[in-house]
């Protein structure tokens, strides 16, 4: 990723997160009350990807969440993108999982865990090369005010260049 493009997504991402504080003064589904009924609400987020078991370095991460509180659960889709001198390698991925959130002195976390498909595009000097493969995550959060959100995550897409840690802020609309 040069250098514009990665300034040009992280000002994107921040008018995104300051857009969704601004929309929502007001809890719109969301987290309620412990036992309130909740509507369908949907989270973007921004971040950093570090992956592991492997040469390349960590870039930028943003995704977007679709939560159905009635059944605590949730679909994802992500980009995760990692590169270095020699290589380059974007995963684009999209889980299906559950959650459950945990008060603990006055605030609230969650711990989700979901399974899924995970696309590759890996660029060498030697060509490039696009896999899918079955991808999982586990992770878990804190939430941030009424609609902020911090979490951390393990996300795996079955090869070196898409594993990793991925640590996001973000904001539920």
């Amino acid at each position: 990723m040069t250098r514009k493009a990665l300034i040009a997504a992280v000002v994107l991402g921040a008018l995104m997160l300051s857009a969704g504080v601004a929309f929502a003064q007001v809890v719109y589904g969301g987290y309620g009350a412990p036992g309130q009924e909740t509507k369908p609400y949907v989270r973007v987020k921004v971040g950093w990807f570090l992956p592991n078991d492997s040469d390349l370095n960590g870039a930028l991460a943003v995704g977007a969440d679709y939560v159905v509180p009635a059944h605590q659960a949730y679909v994802t889709v992500d980009r995760l993108h990692a590169d270095d001198s020699a290589a380059d390698s974007t995963t684009w991925s999209l889980l299906a999982g559950l959650y459950r959130t945990v008060t603990y002195a006055n605030q609230e976390l969650y711990y989700a865990a979901g399974i899924g498909v995970a696309r590759e595009t890996l660029d060498t000097p030697l060509g490039s090369r696009d896999t899918s493969r079955f991808a999982w995550g586990v992770g878990g959060g804190l939430m941030i005010g009424r609609n902020g959100f911090g979490e951390i995550q393990y996300r795996d897409g079955g090869s070196d260049g898409n594993r990793g840690l991925v640590f996001s802020v973000g904001v539920t609309y």
